[in-house]
């Protein structure tokens, strides 16, 4: 890691182990292909943050050997994930160590949004700029949180999980923060259901993440499968 950048922002990417990664994917994914999508994702994720012209770096929670192996030949910063891991503390253990470092700012970004682009990551950096209070950016579904932008240290802890945007919106009002809510449709677009992964399969891309699922054919998997689906409840019928 070069020098320190304190001015400009810095990326928060908390990690899970990728052999525990996308279990919600077994319906259409076998083990080695939900490992090899998850490890994709990442790449794809942080091609895109080392292209950031304004981002000060990007620091990664996480204590997964592959993971970790990955990261040892880029420039990036490498935290200890708990134990038991848990996605909240991992993210407030690395702005504390960020705010250690004398880091102003920070926005988190999940490791699964593989339509992530430079023109976002742009418009995240502008809005942790101006915005002396907290930006939030929805996920696809507009109940949870793909994205806490805020300066350091963080004045509430991170409440990712089930219906966090309203969690995280409620707390900002009642400490006195003003909340900016910035819709970004490929950050906003993470990959957790089947029909998330069908969807991404189905756009033109060449990413990493592409190239994987186009190697196992995924598309024309799901297709085949839903095929026979429909073939046994016709003969139910009968």
């Amino acid at each position: 890691m070069g020098n320190i950048d304190n001015q400009r922002p810095w990326a928060v990417l908390p990690v899970k182990a990728i052999k525990n990664s996308n279990s919600r994917l077994t319906p259409i994914l076998s083990p080695t292909d939900r490992q090899q999508l998850s490890l994709s994702m990442l790449e794809d994720v942080l091609d895109v943050l080392g292209n950031a012209s304004d981002l000060g770096g990007v620091v990664i929670v996480t204590n997964c050997p592959i993971v970790k192996k990955y990261l040892s030949k880029l420039d990036v910063i490498h935290l200890e994930e708990g134990s038991p891991p848990e996605l909240n503390f991992a993210i407030t253990k690395a702005v504390r160590f960020l705010g250690d470092m004398g880091i102003q700012r920070f926005f988190t970004i999940p490791g699964d949004v593989p339509l992530l682009n430079s023109s976002e990551i742009n418009q995240l950096i502008e809005c942790v700029r101006s915005n002396e209070g907290v930006t939030l950016v929805p996920s696809h579904d507009g109940a949870g949180t793909n994205s806490i932008a805020s300066s350091i240290p963080i004045q509430f802890s991170p409440q990712f999980g089930t219906n966090s945007l309203s969690a995280h919106c409620r707390i900002a009002k009642d400490l006195g923060l003003s909340v900016e809510i910035l819709s970004l449709s490929g950050l906003g677009f993470d990959i957790d259901w089947p029909d998330d992964l069908i969807k991404f399969a189905s756009m033109n891309g060449d990413s990493n993440s592409h190239r994987v699922l186009n190697d196992i054919d995924l598309v024309q998997r799901h297709n085949r499968l839903r095929n026979l689906d429909n073939s046994d409840a016709a003969r139910a019928e009968i």
